[in-house]
């Protein structure tokens, strides 16, 4: 929030700015507090609020970003305060975070492909610290056992299934699991496959009923229907 004119807004105009926010957000009947900041030379403050109203119903916070532009640009009207590159709560630290999220979430995508899976997550830990992503276990009480695992990238940190469902800890494992089992399946494709002519249902069944009606099969040499061909010609 700034202003064009010298001087500088009140601590109450400021409130009331700071409520005029809060209000388009639809951010009520929750714990709030409006700190003034005075770090830059435009007056500014922040806001801080608890995402579970008193109600104990969670603040929707749906198309966040987009309502907060809105808002954003609607106060700079209001209030006659200069036309620059408008900010918001949601277009800063949150955009960051989003931004990491989505990044992460792509390379385990990259990453637990059957093609990139290698050796499980040894390749998969090389591959994500490659992309300055690091890759931190939970282990279940003082033993070895690995209970989940984390991602952390910009001081951003996330659990797998904050990523998605199938980046938890137990889906990354099936995801190895089938990729190995899909290049063993593979390989036994190709070890198996090879050129064995068949005979065609209806040739077989042709064969069968000659056999049945008492019939009988002479090979046929080539030099027999080379005469063959020649006698047709004649």
């Amino acid at each position: 929030m700034e202003e064009d004119l010298d001087g500088r807004l009140s601590d109450n105009m400021m409130s009331l700015i700071a409520q005029d926010y809060l209000n388009k957000m639809k951010i009520k009947n929750t714990a709030l507090i409006v700190v003034r900041h005075e770090d830059k030379k435009h007056p500014h403050c922040h806001l801080v609020f608890s995402k579970n109203g008193y109600d104990n119903l969670k603040i929707n916070e749906d198309y966040s970003k987009i309502r907060s532009l809105k808002a954003v640009r609607e106060i700079n009207i209001k209030y006659g305060f200069t036309k620059g590159r408008e900010q918001s709560p949601y277009t800063d630290s949150k955009n960051k975070y989003y931004q990491v999220k989505k990044e992460i979430r792509y390379y385990l995508q990259q990453g637990t492909r059957s093609s990139n899976a290698g050796n499980g997550w040894k390749d998969l830990t090389h591959y994500l610290n490659s992309k300055g992503i690091s890759v931190e276990f939970k282990f279940k009480g003082d033993s070895k056992e690995i209970q989940g695992v984390s991602f952390a990238k910009d001081g951003f940190k996330f659990k797998g299934s904050e990523i998605g469902r199938e980046f938890s800890f137990s889906k990354i494992e099936q995801s190895f699991d089938t990729a190995v089992s899909s290049a063993v399946n593979t390989d036994e494709k190709e070890i198996d496959t090879g050129y064995e002519p068949k005979q065609s249902g209806f040739l077989q069944q042709s064969f069968h009923g000659l056999l049945s009606l008492g019939g009988s099969i002479n090979p046929v040499t080539v030099d027999d229907a080379a005469k063959r061909k020649r006698k047709r010609k004649i």
